[in-house]
């Protein structure tokens, strides 16, 4: 089914099976665009992964195992048919006009998912305050999942499961990124889910814990090897090429960085990046949150977490087409899609409040001299279930791989990396100069996990070292949104850089620290932490 959206300028193809229900894995998005630019071959979740937990009667964890679902009715969901979203008109209750009729205003009721957690409406409104936006969303309803899976004694009978795909128009009010300087248009592919708790749980018998649940994403974002729609058309394709970066959590080091190299875009992306590989010269994953932290160090680690833990984490991707050997700038990045799941708390030199100071960790979690009012570290994710580790893996598209040639189940592993390393090949294959690449995205919600009270006036680097010995236990509630920060989608020139006053352009030129670029050529590695 095509869907074009005049209001807020994005279309695509939308496919169903016999009925209007979406296909197996769920809603399918092909042929993505925006006013015309390219901006996805391919979006859709692959999969789901439920984490079990065996407990004895008396509470204590035994073993785990784990099971996968595809959203679809032959694993036991009830699915609903595709429908599409769009605001209401509504009949204000102001006073009649004189001429007798009453104001109206445009609501979308949507937009609840982004307000709560993150107060996202505003990307979704115009200045009288309607709303524009745009989406489609199908529900999935297995209230006796855990039966059907012979789960014995669990403490969820089963689960509600709406996907909310989202979409706004193309605006620089608010703000995406902290210069306000980016035009763009976003899109957020929401799965909300709900657990049903299981009445005839019986906690005093041997029993069994949902641990954590998962979903697997599979985005083939395609961007234009120029910004400008008709001459695009006359250029040969050059592939597309990405990027990961990890934001300055340090304001005193992003002023210095910047100051001193004041007007000199190098000296800008220094200050604004811990660090980054742009391009990316090989197939990489790395992790982008692990239980809901940028370091690995903040949560008290699992007796099955991975070895050698203690890492950084990446804080956003940014993907664009391959222009023959220009770059675009970062920070910056005019004609590109941006994935930010956090932003450092250096961006407060720019810009404050939603988006980039959320408050989306528990209040104990800062730091006691401020009252617990400071929140610079924390993720753009829902609230309720901030304890989430986020994957991603930047890799080639392949045959193998292809959603279109496989079922779903064949597209997701119990380990996550697994699907590609070493699977694929032990060493990545290398795309520096361009590739049809693909970004897989999983982000794993634990119910329950042991963070460490973090001082941040400290530091990053000494936060945990200084309170290791005072750990606080979180718990998810029941239900959720994940990928609640969605993308943002820009498509213009570059600015000339000789009209840029401010921090808000950085450098054009390749850029990897503190892992050189030789390093990575040499090493060759699939796993590939900030630091």
């Amino acid at each position: 089914m095509k869907h074009e959206s005049k209001t807020t300028g994005w279309s695509f193809d939308c496919p169903l099976n016999p009925g209007g229900t979406p296909p197996p894995g769920g809603i399918v998005l092909k042929n993505v665009r925006h006013d015309g630019h390219n901006f996805a071959k391919d979006i859709r979740v692959i999969a789901l992964w439920l984490e079990i937990e065996r407990r004895d009667a008396s509470g204590r964890a035994t073993t785990s195992f784990k099971r996968v679902r595809v959203l679809d009715s032959s694993n036991y969901f009830t699915v609903s048919t595709v429908r599409t979203l769009e605001p209401k008109e509504i009949v204000q209750q102001s006073p009649a006009s004189p001429g007798g009729a009453r104001p109206t205003k445009k609501v979308f009721k949507y937009l609840k998912e982004v307000d709560s957690a993150l107060y996202y409406d505003k990307y979704f409104s115009d200045v009288q305050r309607n709303h524009i936006a745009y989406g489609v969303a199908a529900t999935y309803d297995a209230p006796d999942l855990m039966a059907k899976l012979a789960v014995e004694n669990c403490d969820q009978a089963g689960i509600s499961i709406e996907q909310i795909f989202l979409f706004s128009q193309y605006s620089s009010h608010p703000k995406h990124e902290p210069s306000g300087a980016l035009p763009a248009a976003r899109f957020h592919p929401f799965v909300h889910y709900k657990f049903i708790g299981n009445q005839a749980f019986d906690p005093k018998r041997a029993h069994t814990r949902v641990k954590s649940i998962r979903f697997d994403y599979r985005l083939h974002l395609t961007i234009d090897r120029h910004h400008d729609v008709a001459m695009n058309a006359a250029l040969k394709p050059l592939q597309n090429q990405a990027g990961l970066f990890a934001d300055r959590d340090s304001a005193l080091h992003a002023v210095y960085k910047g100051g001193i190299w004041y007007k000199q875009r190098e000296g800008i992306s220094e200050g604004a990046f811990e660090a980054v590989e742009k391009p990316l010269l090989f197939e990489v994953w790395a992790f982008g949150l692990v239980k809901g932290f940028p370091r690995s160090l903040y949560a008290v680690p699992d007796p099955d977490d991975e070895p050698g833990m203690d890492l950084r984490c990446w804080d956003n991707v940014h993907w664009w087409g391959a222009r023959g050997g220009e770059l675009p700038s970062a920070p910056g990045a005019f004609h590109a899609a941006h994935i930010h799941w956090r932003w450092g708390s250096a961006s407060h030199l720019a810009a404050s409040g939603p988006p980039f100071e959320p408050d989306t960790w528990p209040s104990d979690l800062a730091s006691k001299k401020t009252g617990g009012a400071i929140f610079d570290f924390s993720p753009l994710v829902d609230p309720s279930i901030f304890s989430q580790t986020i994957r991603v893996a930047i890799v080639v598209n392949s045959p193998q791989l292809d959603p279109d040639l496989k079922r779903p189940e064949d597209l997701t592993e119990d380990d996550w990396k697994s699907l590609f390393h070493p699977a694929r090949r032990p060493r990545p294959f290398p795309y520096g100069e361009g590739e049809d690449i693909v970004l897989w995205y999983s982000t794993e919600v634990l119910q329950q996990v042991a963070g460490y009270a973090v001082n941040l006036d400290l530091g990053p680097r000494d936060v945990s070292l200084a309170s290791r010995d005072v750990t606080h236990l979180y718990r998810a509630d029941r239900q959720g949104t994940v990928f609640l920060h969605g993308i943002f989608f820009a498509h213009d020139a570059e600015p000339d850089p000789s009209y840029v006053t401010n921090f808000s352009l950085g450098s054009n030129e390749k850029a990897y620290w503190p892992r050189s670029a030789v390093e990575v050529a040499t090493s060759q590695r699939w796993f590939r932490p900030a630091e």
